[in-house]
């Protein structure tokens, strides 16, 4: 088996896998509060239907987008890093087969 460094690592092919994976988890996450706020405004007797639905769909939507475009920013910002400390003292050492 052949130990090997990683030196250099894309910044954007990071962002898009941590921005992907994040916006899988914003909309997770949004579904359950949207859920949850459709609950609550039906548990106190709010009749407008349409307004309840727009409320658990804009949560969701936000929580998507959010979470999508931080984890974006993160791991562009992260493989970023990455590069600037791996110059100094080296990259993560895997073993290849």
């Amino acid at each position: 088996m052949k130990t090997q460094e990683v030196k250099y690592i894309e910044p954007i092919s990071v962002a898009k896998i941590f921005g992907l994976i994040y916006g899988i988890m914003g909309l997770i996450f949004g579904l359950i509060f949207g859920i949850a706020s459709v609950s609550r405004v039906l548990l106190f007797g709010q009749t407008n239907t349409i307004m309840i639905l727009l409320t658990g769909l804009g949560i969701t939507l936000a929580l998507t987008i959010g979470y999508g475009l931080l984890g974006f920013l993160s791991g562009a910002a992260s493989a970023w890093l990455y590069n600037l400390v791996a110059k100094k003292v080296g990259g993560i050492e895997i073993e290849l087969n």
